[in-house]
């Protein structure tokens, strides 16, 4: 059966109770203060000097992890008062926190926000201002905090990326591995470069992030993208970076790159694991197969014809293939998914496709891709199967808004054994003898995620079955695609809360695919 949800730990228990207890007082300890004005550092001071006891007892029974949980769930939920969280900060903050991940607060507490910061910012390996978009007087005294974080390892600031932010960091954070600079709009070729130089006595000194810098995201939606050009040096200045993330010109970066290196002759090569191109041309893609042997994961978005053509070519001197594990696709046929994997699907692991024009054989890709772990196919024609399926190792597979042709679902079910998370668009040729007989075999007995989107022979008799014989079942759905009346849904929701399941019963929430089934409320 489903399983049971488990107790709550008595430490989450008794943390819930202390913060619950806290943030009642705070509301009130901090009702006469504002945290908003230009003396915030005042106010601060005044407000910890009126807590008096409590600030004291705070600090001797709250110290290490247990000290940075506690600030954490402060910082985290937006669903207490601002204030009182900015209470919180000031009380739990110290010079020990290593980490620091903000919630989403209004505006006007971003500069109180960022003063606090510097109390923690010498020993701050974490910092992630993901839900906090830092603009103008924030921003500025942010940057001028950045000098204090010689021990970062992980900056996240997408969207509020400057040129200064740059030029602060290339300076002064020596062992960063991963920055967040998505969806930027302020960056330019000369703040890029302070990424790997900066300027001393009329002389350019390296960084230290040309030794560090890992992961460089500068994709994401919105903002004025680098240009490849500027990204190519990056490429050549900081020989570490794996990944840059969503950059849909990756390949292009990596062809001027290459070129600004001598070109092949000089036999130049890249750490470069992730690639994203839109509309690649065969010159760009040779490069990256040429110069990136540690490449897993090609994303071609509309490529030009010639790709199919390049990746059938060996990559390397001893006529090996391109070893790439993680194939993603956008508008590119069926036909010529079903080729390049005819060649090279031997080193598929994991497979996505959007906008595939086409028929896709899933049959095939089984012929291909044996070792498959992970099918995905979005906004795509058709999936069917002409023959047997061999996927013995999938455990993801998802069909979202793409026609589903007889037993496909059926079968993928049964023959894949080690599936976990299901989305499929259709499963109407299945019933409840169906998934009895499939459990039978060995089937669904790993799902932890079943979401068939349309399933009409679906009554209540299979959810019942599902749920009392699928020992890991932690979703099932879309119940509105099933053959089920209101309220026989609302029987069995009262029947997984008696019986305490920990178990979610999708029913018409849109966008499931998108979203985390951990945020899905029911």
């Amino acid at each position: 059966m489903a399983p049971k949800k488990r107790v709550t730990p008595m430490f989450d228990t008794s943390l819930n109770v202390v913060k619950k207890r806290l943030t009642a007082y705070l509301k009130k300890a901090a009702s006469g203060f504002n945290f908003t004005q230009y003396d915030f550092e005042e106010k601060a001071e005044l407000f910890k000097q009126s807590v008096g006891r409590a600030a004291t007892d705070l600090d001797e029974l709250f110290q290490g992890s247990l000290r940075m949980r506690l600030l954490e769930e402060f910082l985290q939920d937006s669903g207490i008062p601002g204030r009182a969280r900015i209470a919180a900060f000031i009380l739990l903050n110290s010079p020990h926190i290593h980490s620091l991940s903000f919630g989403h607060f209004t505006e006007e507490y971003y500069v109180s926000l960022t003063r606090l910061m510097t109390v923690s910012a010498e020993q701050l390996v974490v910092l992630s201002c993901r839900w906090i978009w830092l603009k103008d007087k924030s921003l500025e005294v942010f940057i001028k905090t950045i000098p204090q974080m010689h021990n970062l390892k992980q900056l996240y600031v997408p969207y509020i990326g400057t040129d200064q932010l740059l030029a602060a960091v290339g300076r002064s954070c020596h062992g960063l591995e991963l920055l967040d600079l998505s969806g930027a709009s302020g960056l330019t070729d000369q703040g890029a470069k302070s990424l790997y130089r900066y300027e001393v006595g009329g002389e350019y000194w390296r960084t230290d992030l040309c030794n560090s810098l890992k992961y460089l995201f500068i994709g994401g939606p919105g903002g004025n993208r680098l240009p490849s050009g500027c990204v190519a040096q990056l490429l050549v200045n900081l020989p570490q970076i794996i990944s840059l993330g969503s950059f849909q010109q990756t390949a292009k970066a990596i062809e001027q790159a290459e070129k600004s290196r001598g070109g092949k002759r000089n036999s130049v090569t890249f750490r470069l694991q992730y690639v994203h191109q839109i509309d690649v041309q065969q010159e760009s893609l040779e490069s990256v197969l040429r110069t990136c042997p540690q490449l897993k994961t090609l994303f071609l978005d509309t490529p030009s014809s010639s790709w199919l053509d390049v990746l059938r070519r060996p990559s390397s001197a001893d006529g090996s293939l391109p070893n790439i594990s993680k194939f993603k696709t956008n508008k590119i046929s069926a036909e010529e998914i079903l080729s390049y994997l005819k060649i090279a699907g031997k080193y598929t692991r994991q497979l996505e496709m959007v906008n595939c024009k086409g028929s896709l054989d899933v049959s095939l890709i089984s012929d291909f891709s044996p070792y498959l772990v992970s099918l995905e196919v979005y906004y795509s024609e058709r999936c069917c199967h002409l023959s047997s399926i061999n996927l013995q190792h999938l455990t993801k597979l998802i069909i979202y808004s793409t026609s589903v042709s007889g037993t496909l679902t059926e079968e993928l079910l049964m023959v894949c054994k080690c599936l976990v998370h299901v989305t499929v668009q259709s499963a109407n040729t299945l019933n409840t003898q169906k998934l009895e007989r499939i459990y039978e075999e060995g089937g669904l007995q790993q799902i932890e995620e079943l979401a068939l989107l349309e399933a009409q022979l679906l009554d209540y008799h299979a959810l019942l079955f599902l749920i009392e014989y699928l020992p890991l079942v932690k979703l099932i759905g879309k119940l509105e695609g099933w053959s089920l009346s209101n309220e026989e849904v609302k029987s069995m929701k009262r029947k997984v809360k008696e019986e305490n399941y920990d178990l979610v019963l999708w029913f018409n929430l849109p966008g499931y695919v998108e979203l985390n089934i951990d945020a899905i409320e029911m």
